[in-house]
């Protein structure tokens, strides 16, 4: 999931979640708890951002890992075949 995806998926959320005044009638507590679901919203947003780059690194630093091994296996293979 690229990071477009999620805002998408966010602002749907959102959107859905939506009170409008003439629905909610003299109660004003759904507006209020509709803002305080889209501050976790955009909390949540943050945090799976912020996930997501840190598995990027972790896999790009396993890719460089594996590498590296993958060229110590090459030359071990030649100093034992020597």
């Amino acid at each position: 999931i690229d990071k477009q995806e999620l805002e998408a998926h966010y602002s749907y959320m959102a959107k859905i979640q939506e009170v409008p005044a003439a629905d909610s009638g003299t109660d004003s507590e759904p507006l209020e708890q509709n803002d305080q679901n889209a501050v976790e919203c955009d909390h949540e947003h943050v945090a799976l951002a912020n996930l997501i780059k840190i598995l990027k690194l972790n896999v790009d630093e396993n890719k460089r890992i594996q590498k590296q091994l993958r060229k110590e296996n090459v030359s071990l293979t030649q100093e034992l075949t020597e």
